[in-house]
């Protein structure tokens, strides 16, 4: 028989050796016992010693901001890429990706918006504007964040970059209430989860522009409550400046927890010699990036539709989807005539009844954002251990103690109170600018289960922030193992469109194409 121990067992035998009717062979040695003692220490405080060194890095790398923010960057792009990278084609597959990309292209060409086709009534299609200009019915938001990845080759390349601008939102953000050693990990989680794991970092269709904003908006006023700066009111300023070039409806209601905040901390700070001109200082620096903003999107709203304060999405609706309600206090009016039937059948089957009803029912709207809306919000925004952290966060009193955490839940409070106003909320770029205070809420959360004590430990903080990195990158790896794959039809007409463009380039000529659906047959079949 063999026995395998342990070196400290085995010196112990070693030099107490017994015989096989129990009498003492030889007598005690305790030296060597001794000697398995000191290596064992030697041992453990190699290992501690290390696990040290280890820390130390950690806590150096993640409290140099010029460092820390380049790495966070190039993990949250390099991120949103990977998923891609097996099947290399970014194809737009949904008929709000062709709109942005047709206000990309617009962008790219120099131009606000296009003149009319003469022949508009044969290239209807959904989400575009065809009188009084052809454009995208979207704000330009989104647009232009395409059109800045296509100055650099490809329009998906705007996408990953914004993923990347994300993860340094966030980490600014939750530095403002957390030590850098929470706040780094933290960006990237949420550059990761909610980026590079999600539609919105590997499509066209939105998302990572608008938690970008949220990110700036809640981070200024987290900072600004705690210290008024000019700094935190420059960047919240920013934020909401996208908001109104991004979703500005959405944005608004995002906005008044954040800017009440702010508001009262302004007015409450104590005046001292010199303080009116900070004051007028910060003033200038939150209003003016949302001036500009509102100055460019009022522009943009007069090239479009022909009056600055006309939305080109209200004008669509008017034109093209009048019997489709968006807001509670929309009356749906009878179809146009001259509708597409195929339009006609999309918009049937995109949109829900109570979009064409009337009269709202607030108890059936109720219901389905309880049963529909809101579980999918949850599934998005919480996976896995995120979900963890957030429910200690409410359930251990965290985000009742601290300020921010009570900010967090009057912000969420705030898109329920959005979600009251609307007939249908289906996607969760929608919500996207929440993103922000639901990670406050999830930070805290882990902060307190840290501070908890388990058999009179408490748990190690770097130890939390590496299994929670480590969990991320490894969904992270298996689906950049699965891809991203686009769905057939938009694979054969990329190739179509490919297909032709070099034929018209060879023959130095255009080429009409027709189509012919068969009756009912959807048109992206």
């Amino acid at each position: 028989k063999v026995m395998i121990i342990d070196e400290y067992t085995g010196l112990m035998m070693a030099g107490r050796r017994r015989s096989s009717c129990g009498a003492h062979v030889g007598d005690f040695h305790p030296r060597p016992l001794r000697e398995a003692r000191r290596r064992l220490r030697h041992s453990f405080s190699k290992n501690k010693f290390f696990m040290r060194r280890v820390v130390q890095f950690y806590r150096q790398l993640a409290g140099t901001p010029w460092l820390i923010y380049p790495l966070l960057f190039l993990a949250g792009a390099i991120g949103a890429a990977l998923p891609t990278m097996r099947t290399v084609l970014v194809l737009p597959q949904e008929y709000d990706e062709f709109a942005y990309l047709l206000g990309a292209n617009t962008f790219l060409d120099g131009r606000l918006t296009n003149p009319p086709h003469p022949l508009a009534p044969f290239f209807q299609t959904m989400h575009e504007l065809e009188s009084p200009t052809y454009a995208s019915k979207y704000p330009p938001g989104q647009s232009l964040q395409l059109a800045a990845g296509g100055l650099l080759g490809e329009p998906i390349y705007g996408v990953w970059a914004t993923v990347g601008l994300l993860a340094v939102a966030a980490a600014w953000m939750l530095r403002g209430l957390a030590p850098a050693t929470w706040a780094a990990p933290g960006g990237l989680l949420a550059a990761w989860e909610w980026g590079a794991l999600t539609y919105w970092g590997r499509t066209y269709w939105g998302g990572s522009l608008f938690a970008l904003a949220g990110m700036l908006v809640f981070g200024g006023a987290v900072r600004f409550w705690k210290k008024p700066g000019i700094g935190a009111a420059w960047w919240a300023g920013v934020g909401a400046g996208i908001m109104a070039l991004t979703r500005p409806y959405e944005g608004l209601w995002f906005c008044i927890v954040p800017a009440a905040a702010m508001a009262w901390r302004f007015f409450t700070w104590k005046m001292e010699n010199g303080k009116w001109k900070k004051r007028i200082l910060i003033s200038t620096a939150a209003l003016a990036p949302i001036a500009a903003a509102l100055a460019f999107l009022l522009k943009y709203n007069q090239a479009v539709t022909g009056a600055a304060f006309e939305f080109p999405h209200r004008l669509y609706q008017q034109q093209v989807e009048p019997d489709v309600g968006v807001f509670v206090w929309d009356h749906p009016q009878p179809a146009p005539q001259n509708r597409n039937p195929e339009i006609s059948y999309q918009i049937r089957r995109f949109n829900p009844p109570a979009m064409f009803d009337s009269t709202v029912n607030f108890a059936e709207l109720a219901k389905s954002d309880l049963t529909i809306a809101l579980p999918r919000l949850v599934d998005f925004f919480f996976p896995g251990l995120l979900g963890l952290g957030a429910a200690w966060a409410i359930l251990g009193g965290q985000a009742w103690r601290r300020n921010a955490g009570r900010l967090a839940l009057a912000s969420i409070a705030s898109f329920f109170a959005m979600l009251g106003t609307l007939r249908f909320f289906g996607f969760a770029h929608y919500a996207a600018a929440w993103a922000a205070p639901i990670a406050v809420l999830i930070l805290l959360g882990f902060r307190g289960l840290c501070a908890v004590k388990w058999k009179g430990r408490h748990l190690p903080a770097c130890a939390v922030a590496l299994v929670l990195i480590g969990w991320a990158g490894t969904v992270l790896a298996r689906q950049t193992n699965r891809g991203s794959p686009p769905q057939p039809w938009a694979i054969d007409r990329a190739t179509t469109i490919n297909n032709l463009e070099e034929q018209s380039a060879a023959d130095h000529r255009g080429n009409v194409v027709f189509v012919m659906m068969a009756e009912g047959q959807p048109a992206f079949a």
